[in-house]
C-alpha cells in the first residue's frame, strides 16, 4: 500500500480515538459518579481537565511537530493517550481520574495537531524564527474571530446537551449506558448525514450564512424541547426530536462556520487559522460546560432545599441549564448576522498584498545596498 494511505489511516484512527473518547466519557458519567463517589464538580473536571489541556497545547504541539517531526510527535501523543486511557480505566478516586484525563488531553493535543498538519490543515509558518506562533495580525481577521465566537456559543449549547443530557437520561429516567448511547443516535447520525455533502450543497445554493442561521435555530429548538421533558418523559417523540434537531442543527452549522472562518485568512496563516478554530471548540466547550454545570448544580440545590425530591431538583437544574444554553446559541445567531457580514475587501488579501510589497521593497533594496 502507498505510504500516503498509511498516513491517512493513522490520522483517521487517531481522530476516531479522540472523538470516541469524548462520547464514551459523557455516556459513562453517571457510572463514574456512583463508582468513585464523585461530586458534580468532580464530574465537570472529568470533561474539563481533558478539554482545557487539549485546547491549551494544540498550538504548542503543532509547533513542536514542525521542529521535531510530525510522525515523532504523533507517536508520542498516541503513547501518552493510550497510557493515560489505561490509567483512567484503573482510577480509584476522582483525583486520580482527573489527573489521567489531563494527561489524555496532553496526548490528544499532540495527536490532533499533528493530524491536522498531516492533512494539510495545520501548516507551519514559512519562517518560524521571523514569525511568532501567534502573530497579532491574525486578530485582524474579522471573519475568523467572529466565526470562532459563534462556534463557541454553538459548542456551549451542544456540550450541555451531551453532558447534562447523559446525566438526565441515566439519573432521572433510569437509562443504562447502552440505552443512553442509543438515545443519542439521532443526533450523531444526523450530523453524519449533513456532513456527507448535504450541508455543502445547501450552502452553495442558499449561502453559508443563511444555512448557519437555520442550523443555529435548530439547535435552539432542540434545547428548548429538552426543557419540556419531565420526570417520566417518553423517548418518542420529545427526546427523539430534541436530539434530531440538535444533530441537524450542528451538522448544518459546522461547514458554514469553517467556510466563513477561513474565508479571510491569508494562505500563509491558513494553518494557524485552523488551529484557532479547533482551540475555540475546546476552550468554549470547557468554559461553557463549567458555567452551565454550576448553574444546574446551584438551581438543583435550591430546589432540593425548598422541599423538591432529588429527581425533581435535578430535572429543574438541567432545564435551567438547557434554557441558558439556548439563549447562548440564540445570541450566536445575532452575532452571526452582525459580525459575519462579507467584508468589502478581504483582510487576508490586504495582509498578503502588504507582505508582498514589503518583500519587494526588501528585494529592491538589496542591490542598492550591494552597490553602496
Amino acid at each position: 500500500m502507498d505510504r500516503k494511505w498509511w498516513t491517512l489511516i493513522a490520522v483517521c484512527v487517531g481522530t476516531f480515538m479522540l472523538l470516541l473518547d469524548v462520547t464514551i466519557v459523557n455516556v459513562a458519567l453517571p457510572a463514574i459518579q456512583s463508582s468513585l463517589n464523585a461530586s458534580f464538580s468532580d464530574l465537570q473536571w472529568v470533561v474539563d481537565a481533558y478539554s482545557l489541556l487539549l485546547a491549551a497545547l494544540l498550538l504548542t504541539t503543532g509547533s513542536l511537530a514542525d521542529l521535531y517531526g510530525r510522525k515523532r510527535v504523533f507517536v508520542i501523543g498516541l503513547v501518552i493517550f493510550i497510557l493515560s486511557s489505561l490509567a483512567s480505566g484503573l482510577a480509584q478516586s476522582p483525583l486520580w481520574l482527573n489527573l489521567a484525563r489531563g494527561a489524555q488531553g496532553i496526548g490528544g493535543a499532540a495527536m490532533f495537531s499533528t493530524s491536522l498538519a498531516l492533512l494539510g490543515a495545520f501548516l507551519a509558518l514559512e519562517n518560524r524564527l521571523a514569525n511568532p506562533i501567534m502573530p497579532l495580525r491574525i486578530l485582524r481577521l474579522r471573519m475568523l474571530m467572529g466565526s470562532s465566537l459563534v462556534r463557541g456559543l454553538l459548542i456551549t449549547g451542544m456540550f450541555s446537551a451531551f453532558f447534562l443530557g447523559s446525566l438526565y437520561l441515566e439519573r432521572v429516567l433510569g437509562y443504562n449506558a447502552i440505552d443512553t448511547g442509543l438515545a443519542f443516535m439521532p443526533l450523531t447520525i444526523s450530523i453524519g448525514v449533513m456532513s456527507a455533502g448535504v450541508s455543502a450543497r445547501v450552502a452553495q445554493r442558499f449561502g453559508p450564512l443563511n444555512l448557519l442561521a437555520v442550523g443555529l435555530l435548530g439547535i435552539v429548538a432542540g434545547l428548548l424541547l429538552l426543557t419540556a421533558q419531565g420526570l417520566h418523559a417518553a423517548y418518542f417523540p420529545g427526546l427523539f426530536f430534541a436530539f434530531l434537531l440538535l444533530g441537524l442543527g450542528a451538522g448544518a452549522s459546522f461547514l458554514p462556520l469553517l467556510t466563513i472562518g477561513m474565508s479571510d485568512a491569508p494562505a500563509r496563516d491558513a494553518g494557524l487559522a485552523s488551529g484557532i478554530i479547533n482551540v475555540s471548540v475546546q476552550l468554549f466547550g470547557a468554559i461553557g460546560l463549567a458555567s452551565l454545570g454550576t448553574i444546574a448544580t446551584d438551581h438543583a440545590k435550591a430546589l432540593s432545599a425548598s422541599g423538591h425530591t432529588l429527581s425533581q431538583a435535578l430535572t429543574g437544574g438541567y432545564h435551567l441549564a438547557y434554557l441558558v444554553a439556548a439563549v447562548c446559541v440564540a445570541v450566536g445567531i445575532v452575532a452571526a448576522f452582525v459580525v459575519l457580514r462579507p467584508p468589502s475587501a478581504s483582510v487576508g488579501q490586504l495582509i498578503e498584498e502588504e507582505e508582498q510589497r514589503l518583500a519587494e521593497g526588501v528585494g529592491s533594496a538589496q542591490p542598492v545596498a550591494q552597490a553602496a
